[in-house]
């Protein structure tokens, strides 16, 4: 079904061309200009439109949209549609912990278990040979008496009761003393016995820290027996957050580099200490920076509060490329995760995937006439590549991010270095082609935009975005570079008075060179 609105769009979109000519982008002019000779606004972190301590912008997406936006630059982290889901992954972390430390304890108690089961072996044993040991004597001593009683009292010849009393109340008195040392040690084994079974049965068969342990997996499997995934599961989000990996900077390092010459050997000495509690304390809690999760799973985007799903921001601009047949969108992935095949799954499911582009490198970009023709009109890149692998699929066109895309300098944290006109070129990039490409396949990606603390604000994009500045700062770059800005990185873009589109449309007017 699918497929066939996909043929039926195209057919649709050909007839227009042919019949009416057509406006790509909003623009009639841009229409056989090469995806790569376009400048055009990359909403920066596109989806922190909400007041936030990590708000970038202040347009929902639709609106984004709706504004003429077409490069949407997302960050991709890890967290939970739903809080409970986020404690229902604390719980079964918790369980597996547990069930770790149970089965440890487990062994070491079935281990203590054998030795008791050996002792009481043993000492079951000796009570036993005290036992036989007592039979047997009072077998002897009745043995001697049978044959003492059976002899007469006196005889003038042989044995006799007189001729044998002696011998015979000596014996009897030496073995009924040994009997009763027989009974002596087997009474105190038996308490030894006895003693040995209770302590084996309170400390093996009732260790207490052991029961303590599975009665807590109890009440804890109880508890987590509602929250079910239903109730919230992790997943890709794009969201502006603090990626794991950035917990495990050496912030105490750079405090102490920072500091005077001088301090930095007492600095050294009292924070090493404490970075190393601090990132022992982070390990645990957390895990690794590279994997899901510790102790506690990391939840990413608790900062953002416009935060959403992958899968809700593709089915938004789905939604907008079905509607508008003439539009070609562009999603930039700053890729946090380094899943593939997560990404690749939200995008096939999503039903996205039918625009996406399929780019050539050893060829040049077609025109927007081109993918709008094709009905191709999504372009999809992502910073996550190694030069050195081959990625699927291959619509997700920029694995080899910084040989496809020429990137240059992104943290700025005064609007000052922009409205400056004096500000070294260089501060902003280096403005020659790689060598690695062909130019006809270069797409020039700036930053302009100003993060003073973990994001940007009005007050300094409202500066920066001004026509005068914006406009200046854009045809600086262009003519350093020789190419056109393809992919201008803004915070805000609406303040003031949308003029940083303005300039941006100007720069699209003079064209690619």
């Amino acid at each position: 079904m699918v497929g066939n609105r996909g043929g039926i769009s195209c057919l649709l979109v050909l007839f227009h061309v042919s019949i009416h000519g057509m406006e790509c982008n909003r623009s009639a002019i841009l229409c056989d200009r090469r995806y790569n000779e376009i400048a055009q606004i990359n909403c920066h972190n596109a989806t922190s439109y909400a007041p936030s301590l990590v708000q970038d912008q202040d347009r929902t997406v639709g609106q984004q949209l709706a504004d003429g936006i077409r490069v949407f630059k997302i960050p991709l982290h890890y967290d939970y549609t739903d809080r409970l889901g986020y404690y229902y992954d604390i719980i079964t972390l918790y369980l597996k912990e547990l069930d770790k430390e149970i089965a440890v304890l487990q062994k070491d108690v079935d281990m203590r278990k054998e030795k008791v089961l050996l002792t009481l072996e043993e000492k079951q044993h000796e009570v036993q040979q005290f036992r036989r040991r007592i039979d047997e004597t009072q077998h002897d001593i009745d043995a001697k008496k049978r044959w003492f009683n059976g002899l007469p009292r006196f005889a003038l010849k042989g044995d006799s009761q007189f001729v044998r009393g002696i011998d015979y109340a000596a014996t009897i008195a030496a073995w009924e003393i040994k009997k009763g040392v027989l009974i002596v040690s087997y009474e105190s084994a038996m308490k030894v016995l006895e003693i040995a079974k209770a302590t084996g049965e309170f400390f093996v068969e009732k260790d207490p820290h052991l029961h303590l342990l599975i009665a807590r997996k109890k009440l804890l499997e109880q508890t987590a027996i509602p929250l079910t995934k239903d109730h919230g599961y992790r997943t890709v989000f794009a969201c502006h957050a603090l990626a794991k990996y950035e917990l495990y900077s050496d912030f105490f390092g750079q405090l102490t580099k920072s500091a005077p010459e001088v301090l930095r050997p007492i600095l050294d000495v009292i924070l090493s200490p404490i970075s190393a509690l601090y990132k022992g304390g982070v390990h645990t809690m957390y895990g690794a920076k590279d994997d899901a999760g510790g102790f506690m799973p990391y939840p990413a985007c608790s900062l953002d509060s416009s935060a959403m799903t992958l899968y809700d921001f593709l089915r938004i601009i789905k939604n907008f490329l079905d509607a508008n047949p003439y539009e070609v969108v562009t999603i930039l992935l700053n890729d946090f995760i380094a899943n593939d095949a997560a990404v690749t799954d939200i995008f096939n499911q999503s039903g996205i995937v039918m625009y996406a582009y399929a780019h050539d490198r050893n060829l040049p970009w077609p025109t927007l006439r081109e993918l709008i023709t094709m009905n191709k009109r999504l372009i999809v890149m992502s910073d996550n590549g190694d030069d050195k692998k081959i990625y699927e699929p291959t619509w997700i066109n920029n694995r080899k991010f910084y040989t496809r895309v020429w990137p240059n300098s992104y943290d700025f944290r005064s609007s000052d270095i922009f409205t400056n006109p004096a500000t070294p070129l260089e501060v902003f990039g280096k403005f020659a082609y790689r060598d690695t490409e062909p130019p006809m396949n270069k797409i020039l990606d700036i930053t302009y935009a100003v993060t003073p603390g973990l994001a940007g604000n009005v007050k300094d994009a409202t500066r920066i975005n001004e026509f005068v500045h914006s406009s200046r700062h854009l045809n600086r770059i262009k003519d350093a570079a020789g190419h056109i800005p393809n992919f201008i990185s803004v915070d805000f873009y609406t303040h003031p008075n949308n003029d940083i589109k303005r300039a941006i449309d100007e720069l699209n007017v003079q064209g690619a060179t």
